[in-house]
């Protein structure tokens, strides 16, 4: 039985749930539907006749006796789903304020819970993970007790069913219908509730957006199911936003090529939207001064276009942080707005821990609409020229490669294809891939922020994307990788002939060495290597693909330096994976050689490997001191290296980087 709160889930599934336009579209994925079921079944074999709480459903009752869901929207549409696939939820519990398309995707699934066919094949990009969650929930194995071997099996166990319906208790709390949604969630949010941030700010911001009629302000529904349909779409950071949006609506915000930002030209009136009398094309410029004559209706029918190769990628940045990017962006852009942290003028943090507070402080003077088109242009323009990864079965070593990809359309097809051709596309992933590894926090991208204001300077938001240089870009890039060089400061001194290097004579910081340092090294040599080939032959050098090498190794290891006062001069260091640290500690620099030679090294780990098979597997002062020179002339010389790449041909490409 369940207290006046908590209910079973057979009482929840009295009611009905109406998901308002605030709440973003469904996140969950499979890593945590998957630790519910173990939680839950778990539970149901150790005690079956005691109960699961699963957690807690925030909802606010309407007029008419349904309850609005302020917060366990995930939670809610998970547990729905079990329920469909277990058989006992016969007719839809969850109702959407402006989203047709799932509202199609759970009546699919309760007519026929045995033949997810029709609801998988809804062709709409809002049903993303729904579908994944499905296909999970019949297909997926997991460990589970009593020989239950994967989800399909214990979806059909009756004591499991018994128990998901009668034993399971989510606990419902009711707010007052006049609550001020913002205003609680920024309060649950101070008293430590997970709430995700990003959902605050957004329920504010659409909250914000209003309307005058018949003399009075009312919320702008509308405007609102457009915030909403374009927040939604960007915040699914892992998948092409163009991807996002039904195939009716791509061209009219990405152009008949799928590959553009139009702007002020064109908006279409989305998902949810039909116009009342006949059909109208708006101006972005019309919906955001709110002269649109639109009004919300059932989603218009149209069939998908056949997406030749599907791309899902990793992002190397999160949407909170994402979002970090664009708020200071738009504040930079827009000169009257004064940012102020704690009442100090201030700039705009890069990182989501920061964003309720800068949102509090400063929210009053960021528009909506123009916000939300700032956002959409800023991931329209990362998902082009900012490098991703995808998986690669052909990479031993991380099973990740770098691409950088732009959408292609054809008269009845696209795909994805490389953003810029030849050498110079190859030399932006190489730039771009450097400074991710380099950088590779989702916080405090500074490098990614000058990247995104450049972008937006150049073009603009005429969206003619196409007209960004590929040698304009890079030479941007360099200029962001000069200047982070010269600030930190750097002395990297030549060493005498006839010296020993020493922490008086040369730059010897050991295991504290940036790492920035050693990508930079191996990017110039990288580009010296490419533009004058014979120079290195004699090294037989390879090309490589930057990696997450996050350790500093000692070619001539700390253990063995007897003879050898400089184990920790740059010249002796490079950088390479933890575990292939913990391998190579004990070794000496033959082993080192023979055995770890190969593969993806990077080009200063391959230099200092054939200088030592060279020197007759003899790594010491002496050696150390010569790789040390060549090393700080490399970093002298880095303006005319970096400055030169824009001339490089094309018949001087080597080998492809990504």
């Amino acid at each position: 039985m369940s207290n006046e709160l908590g209910k079973t889930l057979a009482e929840i599934f009295g009611d009905k749930y109406i998901i308002p336009l605030y709440q973003r579209n469904f996140a969950w994925r499979t890593e945590e539907i998957h630790q519910l079921l173990q939680d839950i079944h778990e539970s149901c074999h150790k005690n079956p006749k005691g109960n699961y709480y699963v957690g807690s459903l925030v909802v606010m009752k309407r007029h008419n006796g349904d309850y609005e869901v302020i917060d366990g929207q995930q939670r809610l549409t998970v547990i729905s789903l079990i329920a469909i696939l277990l058989g006992k939820l016969p007719r839809p519990i969850l109702f959407y304020d402006s989203r047709p398309e799932v509202q199609e995707f759970f009546e699919l699934l309760c007519k026929n819970p045995g033949d997810l066919k029709d609801a998988l094949c809804l062709p709409a990009p809002s049903l993303f993970y729904l579908k994944d969650a499905c296909e999970f929930l019949k297909t997926a194995t997991a460990d589970l007790p009593d020989g239950l071997e994967g989800h399909a099996q214990y979806l059909a166990d009756p004591q499991f069913a018994e128990f998901f319906m009668n034993h399971v208790i989510l606990v419902r709390n009711e707010i007052p219908e006049d609550t001020d949604v913002a205003a609680y969630f920024e309060i649950m949010n101070n008293r430590g509730e997970q709430l995700q941030k990003h959902e605050i700010v957004k329920a504010q911001m659409m909250d914000k957006i209003k309307v005058m009629r018949d003399g009075a302000e009312v919320h702008d529904t509308v405007r609102q199911s457009l915030f909403a349909q374009i927040w939604d779409a960007c915040s699914q950071m892992d998948v092409p936003i163009q991807r996002l949006f039904p195939a009716k609506d791509r061209e009219s915000f990405f152009g008949k090529q799928y590959d553009c930002f139009l702007g002020d030209r064109f908006v279409p009136l989305g998902d949810a939207f039909e116009p009342c009398e006949k059909k109208k094309s708006y101006s972005l410029s019309d919906i955001l001064d709110g002269n649109a004559d639109v009004g919300v209706g059932k989603m218009l029918e149209s069939e998908d276009e056949n997406e030749t190769e599907i791309y899902a990628y990793s992002s190397i940045i999160d949407f909170p942080n994402f979002l970090m990017h664009v708020l200071r962006l738009y504040c930079h852009v827009h000169d009257e707005v004064e940012v102020k942290i704690h009442g100090k003028n201030a700039e705009v943090p890069l990182n989501e821990k920061d964003l309720l507070t800068i949102y509090s402080e400063n929210g009053n003077q960021i528009d909506s609409m123009e916000f939300i088109k700032l956002l959409l242009f800023c991931r329209t323009v990362f998902d082009r020229f900012i490098v991703k990864t995808t998986e690669d079965s052909s990479d031993q070593e991380d099973g990740r490669k770098w691409v950088l990809l732009k959408p292609t359309r054809y008269e009845s097809s696209w795909k994805y294809t490389s953003s810029f051709e030849g050498e110079k596309g190859r030399q932006l992933v190489a730039a771009l891939s450097m400074l991710q590894v380099t950088f590779r926090t989702r916080i405090y991208k500074t490098w990614l922020y000058a990247a995104l204001e450049w972008l937006h300077g150049k073009c603009g938001e005429d969206g003619n994307l196409g007209a960004i240089s590929a040698d304009a870009y890079l030479e941007s890039l360099h200029g962001w990788m000069l200047k982070y060089y010269d600030r930190q400061g750097f002395l990297i001194p030549r060493i005498p002939d006839g010296e020993t290097p020493s922490d008086a004579n040369s730059y010897s910081l050991g295991t504290a060495t940036p790492h920035f340092l050693f990508n930079f090294i191996d990017y110039l040599y990288w580009h010296e290597w490419r533009r004058a080939p014979d120079k290195y032959s004699w090294l037989g050098l390879r090309d490589f693909v930057f990696k997450y090498w996050n350790s500093v190794e000692h070619h001539r290891a700390q253990n063995k330096a007897e003879g050898c006062q400089c184990v920790d001069n740059l010249g002796n260091l490079c950088l390479v994976s933890k575990s292939s640290n913990s391998r190579l500690s004990d070794r000496d620099v033959k082993e080192k050689v023979e055995v770890y030679g190969k593969g993806n090294l990077g080009l200063n780990r391959q230099i200092i490997y054939a200088e030592t098979l060279a020197s007759g597997w003899v790594w010491g002062n002496e050696q150390i001191r010569k790789h040390y020179n060549e090393i700080a002339a490399l970093l002298d010389g880095r303006n005319s290296i970096l400055s030169a790449v824009s001339n490089l041909p094309e018949d001087k490409a080597i080998l492809d980087i990504s």
